[in-house]
């Protein structure tokens, strides 16, 4: 199956970018966690912070998508970025989180540019 690095790749990433923007909603290991900080699955009502990856799986895309698409936008752009995402241990700050979806999203929105079908006339 493809990869839709398109309008609805795009749509996934941007939620996942609005759901961690504030810092309080973010949390630097794991996938999810309730308030108080206690390890919560990502589809949880109580989940309410979340990681990169969490919040990715949370708006709707895959752990594979995601990957997929750092390997063709994030790591020509920032392969430090890249090198610390394909990292076993993903050790990412709240700030690098952000800027790898703002990379990835930049990247859909040049991808579904090249597969918008031009208009007769």
């Amino acid at each position: 199956m493809e990869r839709d690095t398109g309008k609805a790749f795009g749509t996934v990433l941007r939620k996942a970018r609005a759901l961690i923007e504030a810092p309080e909603r973010w949390l630097p290991s794991g996938y999810a966690a309730d308030a108080s900080g206690h390890w919560r699955p990502v589809g949880s009502d109580d989940a309410v912070r979340f990681s990169l990856l969490g919040a990715v799986i949370r708006c709707g895309a895959r752990t594979a998508d995601l990957m997929a698409a750092a390997r063709e936008f994030l790591e020509p752009r920032s392969p430090s970025l890249y090198e610390i995402l394909c990292a076993a241990d993903v050790d990412l700050s709240h700030e690098q989180a952000l800027e790898v979806l703002d990379i990835l999203i930049a990247g859909a929105q040049e991808e579904q540019g090249r597969h918008v079908p031009k208009k007769s006339g």
